[in-house]
């Protein structure tokens, strides 16, 4: 269990679990990384899976004023630079990006 803090101070939980490419799941916006519980046992032997709580949701920091999408993706990129992971590419290359409901904006 890890923390990256962002620009303005808000610390971002994150942990990384298994082998292989990189695989992040990003939830819904107020959903904590415990939605993934019943695949990251799978996953994770495949996979090198990443999981978070954005920030307002789960172990990470909450904002007293509203969060904006440039505000995820900076959270998201700091985890990623963080465990080193530099590149983003589609599903069959070297990295994955699984996402639901509008979080498909952060990918």
């Amino acid at each position: 269990m890890s923390y990256v803090t962002s620009s303005d101070g808000k610390r971002i939980w994150y942990t990384v679990v298994g082998n292989g490419q990189p695989l992040v799941l990003i939830g819904g916006s107020s959903i904590a990384h415990r939605q993934w519980d019943f695949m990251v046992p799978i996953l994770r032997d495949h996979f090198k899976v990443i999981l978070f709580d954005q920030r307002g949701a789960g172990l990470s920091d909450r904002s007293p004023i509203g969060i904006s999408v440039e505000q995820w993706v900076d959270d998201l990129k700091l985890i990623l630079d963080e465990i080193g992971v530099k590149n983003a590419h589609s599903w069959h290359f070297e990295w994955v990006i699984y996402r639901l409901s509008f979080r498909c904006q952060i990918s």
